[in-house]
């Protein structure tokens, strides 16, 4: 009994008594001769609807060609390749060479990867679209406009000047009306090539954090914030949804992140060393944690000390005023984090690989989409967290409640306060300090 199966490129062959044979013609009968793919042997089969009629000649060649199940098993990598294409080349064949030891007892003849690494991602090509060249000469297929559900998730492709990409599901934004807590976090080193920017917004509630509204960024200027944020409404009304009780909040960190930059884009790091600097460039970093009717004295009295000490922090301390503090690009109650001190939950928007193609970000954003509508299911059913949070971050918002009740109690003034808070402040310099080559920014 012979079996037809796929070689590499793609062609079909005839597997016989441990030889392959390819198609040479079909004959005015109907009939088909297959000849021995080693061009120097005249071993051929003739079939006919189906049947092998005839054996002719005999090989005087060995055998070097892989066995059948061989080929059967790649022939099931390649299918998987395109079949899952938002899995990796590497993962797939070693889950599909480990199944086929587990059956078979031995992988010691499965081509190693390197083999049949070209044909692999040949194949992988044939299911997503070619890389575009630039942001303004390709159009979505429609199979990446929509969640793994059918659902439509893009809700925003401007294409004037810079593209822009706005992606949300409808139960995404079901959840999202649900969620009295808005994170949104910028971040460049996962943004899809050829963009400068991906930007989430993740919804919190009573149960964990879940990424719901995602957007590649051609740049990090207001207009493009601006453009975003209006077709992200304008859905918002076509749906219908009311976000009474929303609230949206910057993250702390990249709050951080920018101060510090911006400090090493003046050439001012260094003066980090100095305690009394580091001490006030700490209390600007902890405005997030204060009641907003302290920030703007508190900010004052910390930008006052450090341009004492030295005058050339007058740019620095004109950039934070402009940014956050004084008719800020960045509204106070959006990055101030005082009422949500108990339920400072982080984004995880750093999962993915560094600078994705286009069509890879999207599927992944799919997957977070599927992820988070199974993850708000269960939670709701369950009344239980799917994520739940690591003891020691719960410790210290436990902490940071006990010291917000202390200073709302009189226990302690607004300086013991802020001395607390410093100590957050410092361990974000110092994790910054080792980072600030990162172009990462919150919006």
């Amino acid at each position: 009994m012979y079996s037809i199966v796929k070689t590499q490129k793609g062609s079909t062959t005839i597997y016989y008594q441990q030889n392959y044979f390819r198609l040479q013609k079909t004959n005015k009968n109907g009939s088909n001769r297959w000849v021995c793919t080693n061009r120097q042997c005249s071993s051929s089969l003739i079939l006919k609807k189906g049947l092998l009629q005839k054996v002719r000649g005999s090989h005087s060649h060995s055998n070097i060609k892989h066995s059948l199940p061989i080929i059967k098993k790649i022939a099931e990598i390649r299918q998987e390749v395109c079949n899952s294409p938002s899995k990796p080349i590497p993962q797939i064949y070693n889950d599909a060479v480990s199944q086929y030891r587990q059956h078979n007892g031995t992988a010691e003849s499965v081509p190693i990867f390197d083999i049949i690494r070209s044909a692999l991602y040949r194949d992988r090509a044939t299911v997503l679209p070619k890389l575009p060249v630039t942001l303004n000469d390709f159009i979505i297929p429609e199979i990446f406009t929509k969640n793994l559900y059918n659902e439509k998730m893009l809700f925003c492709d401007q294409n004037q000047t810079l593209r822009i990409l706005g992606f949300a599901s409808l139960s995404a934004l079901k959840e999202l009306a649900q969620c009295s807590i808005w994170n949104a976090d910028g971040t460049c080193r996962t943004a899809p090539k050829k963009f400068s920017q991906a930007y989430t917004i993740h919804g919190h509630n009573e149960f964990s954090m879940k990424p719901l509204v995602f957007a590649a960024l051609p740049d990090k200027s207001q207009d493009t914030y601006f453009n975003l944020l209006q077709s992200f409404f304008y859905i918002l009304n076509q749906t219908a949804f009311i976000f009474p009780n929303a609230k949206i909040l910057f993250c702390h960190f990249h709050f951080a992140k920018n101060i510090i930059k911006h400090l090493k884009k003046l050439h001012l790091h260094d003066e980090l060393k100095r305690d009394d600097v580091k001490r006030e460039v700490a209390n600007i970093l902890s405005l997030p944690l204060l009641p907003p009717s302290k920030i703007i004295a508190a900010f004052y009295d910390s930008s006052d000390v450090l341009f004492s000490i030295n005058s050339n922090f007058e740019t620095f301390i004109s950039y934070v005023e402009k940014n956050y503090i004084i008719s800020p690009k960045f509204q106070i109650i959006n990055w101030n984090h005082y009422d949500t001190l108990c339920i400072r939950p982080t984004t995880n928007n750093h999962r993915l690989i560094a600078k994705p193609n286009i069509w890879k970000w999207i599927m992944h954003i799919q997957k977070d989409d599927e992820q988070t509508i199974f993850r708000s299911e269960q939670e709701k059913n369950q009344h239980r967290t799917t994520r739940p949070r690591k003891n020691k971050n719960v410790k210290h918002d436990m902490r940071l409640d006990d010291l917000k009740a202390a200073f709302e109690n009189h226990s302690i003034d607004i300086i013991q306060y802020q001395k607390k808070l410093r100590i957050i402040s410092y361990s974000y310099i110092t994790a910054l300090e080792n980072t600030l080559n990162n172009t990462d920014e919150t919006s």
